[in-house]
């Protein structure tokens, strides 16, 4: 579901939470948004029962800040940190933060924070270690996923050139370049395996959050609006149903 709330001392927040794993990504009304790509390789295996997220309530958390460094802070320290590569931005600058995760981590990898430039260029992380080479997957530990975590960062950095409409870059990230099934398309559909059901895309400088999904892997619940009776939203949110999405989009 799609939720839109409201801090203690004024901080608007919207923000998509899955509702089996409890997973967050988001925006606040101060200009920050977050989104994150896991390092977790158990989250590539298929399980019985969903399993529940440690990195939603931490970036929950993260979205209430009112700047960057602290939110940057919260990413690094808040409950051990979010795991896997996350982008912070603001209007004004961007940071990519990657963090193994976790109260029991190596001192020697414990994370790195990278300053992004600001000048209309892009970075694209997916779920292998930049920084830290043992953190999601290996090369030497799980050839397959890895090379499929290359194939589909090298896929989006090619769609990605010389493309400057927000409105058409989830639909580039949609794109299946393989048959349906495999490891390698940026839109997964991996039978008991990763799926993708749903994307988030942020226009940071106009505080607007567009939530696209899946509709044959994800069930859109509610927009669940928590700020009080006669409140005037900061942030615009808009939802897009893909038709077809079995197709090349």
């Amino acid at each position: 579901k799609i939720v839109r709330d409201l801090t203690d001392d004024g901080v608007e927040i919207v923000y998509m939470v899955d509702l089996d794993s409890g997973y967050i990504e988001g925006m606040n009304s101060e200009g920050i948004g977050i989104i994150n790509s896991t390092l977790d390789i158990e989250d590539g295996k298929e399980a019985e029962i969903a399993q529940p997220s440690n990195s939603g309530p931490r970036i929950r958390k993260c979205l209430s800040n009112k700047n960057i460094a602290s939110t940057i802070g919260d990413i690094l320290n808040f409950k051990g940190g979010v795991e896997g590569h996350t982008i912070v931005a603001s209007p004004e600058e961007m940071y990519a933060i990657e963090h193994p995760g976790g109260e029991n981590i190596n001192p020697l990898e414990k994370y790195t924070v990278t300053e992004l430039p600001m000048d209309g260029s892009f970075d694209v992380f997916t779920n292998h270690g930049e920084n830290i080479p043992s953190a999601g997957y290996g090369v030497k530990s799980d050839p397959k996923n890895y090379q499929s975590s290359l194939s589909r960062q090298k896929q989006a950095q090619q769609v990605l050139v010389d493309e400057e409409d927000f409105e058409k870059i989830p639909l580039l990230m949609a794109k299946q370049n393989f048959k349906p099934s495999s490891l390698h398309n940026m839109r997964r559909d991996v039978p008991k395996g990763m799926r993708t059901v749903s994307q988030v895309a942020m226009h940071i400088p106009d505080l607007e959050f567009v939530f696209y999904y899946f509709p044959h892997a994800c069930t859109l619940k509610e927009l669940e609006d928590r700020t009080p009776e006669g409140y005037e939203p900061k942030i615009k949110i808009r939802i897009l149903r893909y038709k077809n999405y079995s197709k090349e989009v």
